[in-house]
């Protein structure tokens, strides 16, 4: 990805690997490090090569329809003219003939575009996930179908969604469905935001919470009947990996499954557990398959969380024991060093924490690893016996008390907006939790002594970054995937005014902290009743400080140090003959325009270089720096 920093730091790792393994003469340790150092980046960029492959003009095509979203298909086991390639994010164009069904295979002539997995430092992980290394479209008429059948995976997927919208309401059931598989589209955004605000919203996907509450309810059926150990084990490796499986080998349920089974192992050899080195295994196991997971959030957000836990539930459970009960402090501790191992990560990917997640975190899981366990059982039993799907209605009732208890924790005002921390402070602050754990072999002087370098270093690297912070011009386009008001515009000049289109106090408030900007100096198209010290503008055409502006007919262009920019958030339908005008007539450097429909934006670059590209991302900021280069950036 080209950052400096992360090279600077993994390398630094790297280093007092070796000095760590010299003194102290375990020149093992040194051979493993170095094997996996230069092995693992050699097996990132292998991995890379290959699943991007070459691209591909007036081939013929044929894959199998692995989902099914309108006129847009996703595709596997796909041959270009009998070469083998990755998976193809197929746009079908006008009316098909039959509807298109998972399991189906087709068939057309056409051209393959690679989907861009990197685009100045972010990582399209949506797309690695599903193994698509290719956008294409054809024309309905110019597509073959035929019939196919469904993989195992698929089949369970279905019939476990026909039996809960079958039997709970819409709403219930969307929150079943995706706390068994993972899949959280169905899922209304307003319940979503919920979960989200209050620090829950990790109860929806499925991780070692869940693959823990499984292997437990495994092990307790098959202890009760007194199941040979060996044939324990094989059982739930088996589920575990079915269940993983159905679940789309998400790397945090990957995650889970491995430390589940090197538990069992252990229990199995009569061994002792260890979190930590358990935790390990399961990275460089999944990181071995999928090199590229170590930039998903999925991932990050799994291993922080586990990573949290095993370095400060110890010394956290240790301390709260001193005022409270062991059973009140053992999971206010797993709640609390979980939030801190997440923390770096939850800044870069959600921009907000609630103080009292601890508390909400206290209050549902217990709750919920009732209700899950419960919503196993009862959804295996109707899926045999149909007659049991009435017991379905007690879990119902069990998510309609979880969305108020998210609805009631999100409400509250204790929320904060999370500056992302950058690469240096994320591995200081990985360094302080490293350091104030009780894993770390040295006297407690040597670990304050620590604590306090660390922490000085944090306060000086943050000092040194706000003030070197480049202040050029630069457009934001920020899309809210949880609400419903249009896209915003953030301007920034060289002198540091800020100017602001449409609005939205709910999501642009996180990106002008990141963008270290204390206030809005002038606003149009107001969303909010706060104005945070910005001037509103009701003029059609003018100068607001550095930026010259016109609105026409819901069109917005600016100028600002010589930077000419397009903005508009009209449906297609809805550019009328005069914006067509302007495009034509004018060079722009930056142009956004909004479409409705599967596209959910339409970023085009610089008209001066002839470039233009899109992309499918729901939410997130695009960002375009003019003090670099013509480029584009989804945040």
């Amino acid at each position: 990805m080209g950052s400096w920093a992360a090279i600077v730091i993994t390398i630094s790792i790297f280093l007092i690997l070796i000095i760590s393994s010299v003194c102290r003469k375990k020149f093992y340790a040194l051979l493993i490090a170095a094997l996996f150092f230069f092995g693992g980046n050699g097996v990132y960029f292998l991995s890379y090569n290959t699943f991007m492959g070459k691209e591909y003009q007036n081939v013929y095509i044929s894959g199998r329809v692995c989902s099914v979203d309108g006129n847009f298909l996703t595709l596997e086991k796909v041959t270009a003219n009998t070469n083998r390639v990755g998976g193809v994010s197929l746009r079908v164009q006008g009316e098909a003939s039959s509807e298109f069904q998972v399991g189906d295979f087709v068939m057309y002539e056409g051209s393959l575009e690679h989907i861009k997995m990197f685009t100045l430092g972010s990582f399209n992980s949506f797309s690695y996930r599903r193994e698509v290394a290719y956008n294409s479209t054809v024309n309905a008429e110019d597509l073959n179908l035929v019939s196919g059948s469904k993989t195992f995976d698929e089949k369970a997927r279905e019939q476990i969604k026909n039996v809960l919208y079958k039997n709970m309401s819409s709403e219930s059931a969307d929150l079943a469905y995706a706390v068994l598989t993972g899949e959280k589209s169905e899922i209304d955004d307003e319940v979503l935001t919920e979960f989200s605000g209050a620090g829950i919203v990790h109860l929806l996907t499925v991780s070692g919470l869940h693959i823990s509450f499984l292997i437990a309810v495994i092990s307790f059926v098959l202890k009760k009947l007194k199941v040979n150990k060996f044939i324990n084990f094989i059982l739930i490796f088996c589920i575990s990996l079915i269940y993983t499986a159905i679940c789309g080998f998400a790397p945090s349920v990957v995650r889970a499954m491995i430390m589940g089974i090197v538990l069992s192992l252990a229990g199995l050899f009569s061994k002792q557990y260890d979190l930590l080195n358990s935790i390990s295994v399961a990275g460089l196991i999944t990181l071995f398959i999928f090199p590229l997971f170590a930039l998903d959030s999925g991932f990050l957000m799994s291993y922080g969380c586990a990573f949290g836990i095993g370095f400060l539930y110890s010394p956290l459970k240790k301390l709260l024991c001193k005022v409270l009960p062991d059973k009140v402090a053992s999971p206010i501790a797993v709640s609390i060093s979980a939030e801190i191992g997440v923390l770096p990560f939850a800044a870069a990917f959600f921009g907000t924490f609630n103080f009292l997640s601890v508390f909400a975190n206290f209050i549902a899981v217990p709750f919920f690893s009732v209700l899950f366990t419960l919503l196993i059982i009862f959804t295996i039993l109707t899926m045999l016996f149909s007659a049991c799907g009435i017991t379905l209605k007690v879990c119902e009732w069990g998510f309609v008390a979880l969305v108020q208890i998210a609805a009631f924790f999100a409400s509250t005002s204790l929320k904060i907006t999370l500056i992302p921390f950058d690469m240096v402070f994320t591995a200081l602050l990985w360094g302080i939790i490293f350091v104030a754990s009780y894993y770390l072999l040295a006297s407690d002087k040597l670990k304050w002594a620590l604590c306090l370098i660390l922490t000085t270093m944090m306060a000086l690297c943050t000092m040194i970054t706000g003030a070197v912070a480049d202040t050029g011009t630069s457009a934001s386009v920020i899309c809210s995937s949880y609400s419903s008001y249009s896209p915003s515009l953030i301007l920034q000049s060289k002198s540091g005014e800020v100017l602001c289109v449409n609005y939205d106090e709910d999501t642009i408030k996180y990106y002008l902290s990141m963008q270290k900007c204390n206030q809005v100096d002038y606003i149009f198209g107001l969303n909010s009743q706060n104005t945070y010290g910005g001037e509103v503008v009701l003029e059609s055409e003018g100068y607001a400080g550095d930026f010259k502006f016109k609105v026409e007919s819901g069109i917005y262009t600016f100028e600002v140090d010589g930077v000419k920019i397009f903005f508009t958030n009209l449906s297609n339908v809805g550019y009328n003959k005069k914006a067509q005008e302007m495009l034509s007539s004018t060079k722009y450097d930056f142009i956004y325009t909004y479409e409705t429909g599967d596209y959910f934006c339409d970023y085009h670059v610089s008209m001066l270089t002839g470039e233009s590209d899109y992309s499918l991302k729901a939410s997130g900021s695009v960002k375009y720096d003019f003090a670099s280069k013509h480029a584009w950036r989804i945040d």
